[in-house]
């Protein structure tokens, strides 16, 4: 439900009902997603009796639709979710959507109505990711997004991590439709929280935040000032001032006796595209082209790292999973802390930090295993090192979990600050999140496939390198050294490393 300005008496409930924290709890379903992981393959044979040569191929088509279909969908529904009186009962109806999409998932004994299931589940996943993710920037406000957004990737590495844990231990210990049981138990538990959140309505949160400017907080610099254009032209991508990256600022922040330039003015009536105007913002397609190396990164973990550790260790799937999580524990203890850094000091510095420290990191995870590297190979050591560099990777990754999302969300404030009046109480937020949400999907589809055709032609080390060589290329499009001092120190780094290996 949503909530009027104008009405006096507040519902039951509405403080935490209302709250960040409430709402992050029902922004994510990616337990569901992660459930039929580990049973897909006994699903596909024993219930729709595929032949067992083919169940490598449709294992591979079902868990890729999911981001096939959110790209094709993701303006789609940014732009239906902002035109729409209410996200919050969008959000209802997907979460329906998603029971049935399961019950036909669950109940399917034919391919097509196993598709059929999974497209019922990804469309309302969609929905409800990025019309939840607009409730939430409107409920948190520009100074809190990067925690919020950590927050929700908790959530979601909660969900990634306990769906093929449950969905596997079930399967083998109760019967096939009692297993099914857990995922409409979430569904339901979603349902109910979902009427039960109160959504804020923009015009709700530009009240409250108006109070604050009026009390001595920044105003809105015009973006069309030739200067501060010209500026911006000769600076960093990403500006690291003090604090918030101040060229972002809340709509709620404007002084009421600000005026609009003239050509936001003349544009005003012309209903800005909201898509276009994003990606014309330098730090927006930065931070959606790092997201997308980003997540290419985390998704070739998942079809290389398997495969790599049985044919150098000879390890089997439970050491596999135990890297997996191995991964995930640094995010889970330093998610927040990290948001709260980059809430306090702006996205640049960890953002540019996590990437070249991603660099030597990636490279050290190709050397165990590798001809050219013999000191890593005896005995243990190996072993010891690529655990502790998947380790630090995971950690590495707090400082970027979220760039993209929040740039956005900063960019659709900026967007609302300069034409006021063409958006709507619905505001931008649903569609600049969906870009973000194309950026990621794009990224967790093309990593498994750019990964696996470089471990096979050129190996897993210069696999690694590959992307490590991406990761400091994103580090010098932020601009904490000189373009001339980067570029030397990138040839110099590779010659090193090709000179060290061939020694």
């Amino acid at each position: 439900m949503s909530v009027d300005n104008g009405s006096l008496a507040q519902p039951f409930g509405y403080r935490w009902r209302s709250s960040k924290l409430f709402i992050v709890m029902d922004t994510t379903d990616t337990f569901l997603f992660s459930f039929i992981v580990p049973i897909l393959p006994a699903i596909l044979e024993g219930r729709i009796r595929l032949a067992q040569s083919q169940t490598q191929f449709f294992t591979s088509v079902i868990l890729s639709m999911n981001a096939l279909v959110s790209i094709a969908l993701a303006l789609f529904i940014g732009y239906l979710a902002d035109r729409v009186s209410s996200k919050n009962n969008l959000m209802i109806l997907s979460w329906v959507i998603n029971i049935v999409g399961t019950v036909v998932t669950g109940w399917s004994k034919t391919l097509t109505w196993l598709f059929v299931g999974r497209l019922l589940q990804t469309v309302a996943g969609s929905f409800i990711w990025i019309a939840g993710m607009a409730i939430l920037g409107n409920a948190v406000g520009p100074n809190h997004l990067a925690k919020a957004i950590g927050l929700v990737t908790l959530f979601v590495s909660a969900g990634l991590l306990c769906g093929p844990a449950v969905s596997g231990t079930l399967y083998q210990i109760v019967s096939y439709f009692t297993m099914w049981t857990s995922p409409f138990a979430v569904l339901v538990l979603g349902i109910i929280l979902q009427f039960l959140v109160i959504e804020v309505p923009h015009s709700e949160d530009e009240s409250i935040q108006s109070d604050s400017s009026a009390n001595g907080e920044e105003t809105l610099v015009s973006n069309n000032n030739p200067d501060e254009e010209q500026r911006s032209e000769n600076s960093p991508l990403l500006t690291h001032e003090s604090g918030l990256d101040t060229g972002y600022q809340t709509l709620s922040g404007l002084d009421e006796h600000i005026i609009p330039s003239q050509g936001a003015q003349q544009m005003q009536s012309a209903k800005p595209n909201v898509y276009v105007m994003l990606l014309c913002k330098r730090r927006v397609l930065t931070a959606l082209l790092a997201d997308i190396v980003f997540a290419m990164m985390i998704a070739s973990f998942e079809t290389t790292i398997p495969i790599h550790i049985k044919q150098v260790f000879a390890w089997e799937t439970m050491q596999a999973g135990l890297l997996f999580l191995l991964l995930q524990l640094p995010s889970l203890v330093l998610l927040m802390p990290a948001g709260w850094l980059k809430d306090k000091i702006g996205m640049h510095y960890p953002v540019a930090v996590g990437f070249i420290l991603f660099a030597p990191s990636l490279w050290l995870l190709g050397v165990p295993g590798d001809d050219g590297f013999e000191w890593a190979n005896h005995g243990n050591t190996g072993q010891k090192i690529y655990i502790v560099t998947l380790l630090a990777i995971g950690a590495w990754r707090t400082l970027l979990l979220g760039f993209g999302g929040v740039q956005v969300m900063h960019g659709a404030n900026e967007l609302m600050a300069e034409f006021p009046t063409s958006f709507g109480r619905g505001g931008a937020y649903s569609r600049a999140f969906s870009l973000s949400n194309i950026s990621w999907k794009l990224g967790m589809f093309l990593g498994p496939l750019l990964s696996g055709i470089l471990s096979d032609s050129v190996g897993y080390y210069y696999m690694n390198v590959s992307f490590g060589t991406f990761c400091f290329c994103l580090f010098l499009f932020h601009g904490l050294i000189s373009r001339r001092t980067a570029l030397l120190c990138f040839i110099t780094g590779i010659s090193t490393l090709l000179v060290f290996r061939n020694s």
